[in-house]
C-alpha cells in the first residue's frame, strides 16, 4: 500500500500491509498505455528505496493527482498496481493478483482514470468545451413597438439542447473510454463499491445504486452489477471482458479469478469455486458452452477447446443473448455433465451426438439474430458480419436450422467427420418456437478417443432428437 501522508509536503512511500488487514484506502484504476509510457514500477531492485520514500515529482501526472485526491478525501492510503506489486517477482505478482479483487471491493472508493490512455495524462484532463458541438436553432426576438403597435425584430438568438443531455450522454459514459478496453478493469469496476470516473467532459459517480454525473443528473443509461446478479450476468460479463485488451493472453482468465472467488462467496449461491473451470461454471452448462468466437483461427493451446478463453478474440455467449428474457423453467437441459478432469482438462458430457454429414449445408451471410445485428454501443465495432451455414434436410430440402464454425473453414471441403452435440432445448414466443442448441465437435488431433469443439448451432423441427440415446463424450 502507498502511504500518501495527510497534507501537502508529506512524504510518499510504500508500506508493508502484511498482518494489518484493516484500514481505509483508495484504489486507482488506470491504463498503462504503450510500453514507452508505462508507469513507474516497484521491482526487487528498488523495493527498499520505495519503502523509504517515493519522490512525488518522480510520479506521472495520474499518480500525483490520485495522491492529492486521496489526501483531500481525508484518507491516507492509496493502492496502485504498478507500485504496490513487485513487478519482477512472480510469486509476489501471483499472490497480489489473488488479492486484487478484495483490494477493489473493500476500497472506500476507486478513482478511475477513464479517459486517459496512460498515466502521463492525469485524472483532471482539460475539457474540450470549445470543440463540443450540439444542435441549435436560431429564432428572432420579436417585440411590439410601443408607439405604432407593430411587431419588430430586435435580433436573433439561438436555443439548443444542453450538451450533457440525452442523446449525447455517450460523452459521459465510461464505457466509451480507453480504460474500458483494459482487460483488468472487468473485475476492478464490477467489484468496486464506489467509482469516480474522470472523463474528458466531466466526472461520473457510479455505485451499486446509481450513476450520477457531476451536475447531479442521474445517468439512467449506466448499469452496475449488484452482488445478487454477478453470477446470472456471467455471460454478459464474459462478452464484455473478451473484447478488452490484454498484454498477456493468459490474463484473460487470471484477471477474472478474483471476481469468480467473490461470486462463489455470495449468500445462497449455487456457484461454487470448485465448480469453476477456465472461465465457466459447471452450474451454467450448457449456456457457458454456447459461445461464438468471431472466426478466431488463433486458438490458445493452454486452454481446452470447450472454454471461450481458448480464443484470443472477442466472444459472444450467443445463448444468453438469444435467451436472456426467457424464464429458466422454459429451458430443458438435454445433456448431463459428468465432470471435468483437472489433470487432462477434459470435459465429459453425456449427450446426443449426430454426424452433420447427413445434412445439406448452404452458405448464408449472417446468423439470424436481428436483436444483435441492430445493437450499437461501446463495442459497436464487434457487430458481427460472419458467415454461417443453413442446415437443410437431404430428404425434403426443408430448412432445419443453422451452424457456424469457430474458424474460416469451408464446410463444403471438409474431409473429417464433424458432429453436432445436442445440449439444450429452449422455447420462444416467435417461430421457430422450439430450438435445439448444441456445439460442433470433431476428433481431437492428439487425444485419442476425445473430441475438440469447432463451432455451434441451433436446430428446429427435430423432435426425433428426443427419441435418441445419449452417449458419453470427452471434449479436450
Amino acid at each position: 500500500m502507498i502511504d500518501v501522508g495527510t497534507k501537502l509536503g508529506d512524504q510518499v512511500r510504500l508500506i508493508e500491509t502484511s498482518g494489518n488487514p484493516d484500514g481505509h484506502w483508495v484504489a486507482l484504476s488506470h491504463c498503462w498505455g504503450k510500453k514507452q509510457n508505462h508507469p513507474p514500477k516497484t521491482t526487487r531492485a528498488n523495493l527498499s528505496e520505495h519503502l523509504n520514500a517515493i519522490p512525488l515529482s518522480s510520479l506521472p501526472r495520474t499518480f500525483q493527482d490520485a495522491v492529492v485526491v486521496t489526501r483531500e478525501l481525508g484518507l491516507r492510503y492509496l493502492w496502485i498496481d504498478s507500485l504496490c506489486i513487485v513487478q519482477d517477482d512472480e510469486d509476489d505478482w501471483y499472490s497480489e493478483s489473488e488479492m486484487m479483487a478484495s483490494i477493489y471491493e473493500y476500497a472506500i472508493i476507486t478513482l478511475a482514470a477513464s479517459s486517459a490512455t496512460d498515466s502521463t495524462q492525469g485524472l483532471f484532463i482539460d475539457r474540450p468545451y470549445k470543440k463540443i458541438s450540439f444542435p441549435s436553432i436560431s429564432l428572432p426576438f420579436i417585440t411590439l413597438d410601443e408607439h405604432s403597435g407593430r411587431r419588430k425584430t430586435l435580433g436573433n438568438y439561438s436555443i439548443s439542447l444542453e450538451w450533457r443531455q440525452e442523446p449525447f450522454m455517450e460523452h459521459l459514459d465510461p464505457a466509451f473510454t480507453p480504460l474500458y478496453l483494459r482487460g483488468w478493469c472487468t473485475q476492478e469496476l464490477i467489484l468496486s463499491r464506489r467509482v469516480v470516473h474522470f472523463l474528458n467532459e466531466g466526472m461520473v459517480w457510479v455505485c451499486k445504486r446509481r450513476a450520477v454525473e457531476e451536475t447531479g443528473q442521474l445517468l439512467l443509461a449506466q448499469n452496475r452489477h449488484s452482488e445478487d446478479d454477478w453470477a446470472t450476468e456471467w455471460g454478459r460479463i464474459i462478452t464484455d471482458h473478451s473484447v478488452r485488451n490484454f498484454t498477456f493472453e493468459k490474463d484473460r482468465l487470471t484477471s477474472l479469478r478474483g471476481l469468480a472467488t467473490e461470486i462463489s462467496k455470495a449468500n445462497n449461491n449455487c456457484y461454487k469455486l470448485e465448480h469453476y473451470f477456465y472461465g465457466i461454471w459447471l452450474h451454467d452448462i450448457p449456456e457457458c458452452l454456447l459461445w461464438a468466437s468471431y472466426r478466431c483461427d488463433n486458438r490458445q493451446t493452454d486452454c481446452p477447446s470447450w472454454s471461450w478463453a481458448s480464443c484470443a478474440s472477442p466472444v459472444w455467449l450467443r445463448f444468453k443473448d438469444f435467451d436472456n428474457m426467457r424464464p429458466d423453467e422454459d429451458l430443458e437441459q438435454t445433456c448431463k455433465v459428468i465432470g471435468i478432469d483437472n489433470a487432462t482438462r477434459i470435459l465429459s458430457i453425456s449427450a446426443i451426438k449426430l454426424d452433420i454429414g447427413q445434412w445439406d449445408l448452404s452458405l448464408m451471410d449472417r446468423i439470424p439474430n436481428q436483436e444483435y445485428q441492430g445493437q450499437k454501443g461501446r463495442f459497436a465495432y464487434r457487430e458481427p458480419v460472419i458467415q454461417g451455414y443453413r442446415v437443410s434436410s437431404k430428404h425434403d430440402a426443408q430448412l432445419k436450422g443453422w451452424i457456424e464454425y469457430d474458424d474460416d473453414r469451408d464446410a463444403a471441403k471438409l474431409t473429417e467427420p464433424v458432429y453436432y452435440l445436442h445440449l439444450a432445448s429452449a422455447i420462444y414466443w416467435n417461430e421457430p418456437q422450439v430450438q435445439y442448441w448444441g456445439i460442433l465437435i470433431e476428433n481431437h488431433p492428439t487425444r485419442e478417443g476425445a473430441f475438440k469443439r469447432v463451432g455451434m448451432g441451433s436446430l428446429w423441427d427435430c423432435e426425433f432428437l428426443k427419441t435418441l440415446e445419449r452417449e458419453d463424450v470427452a471434449i479436450a
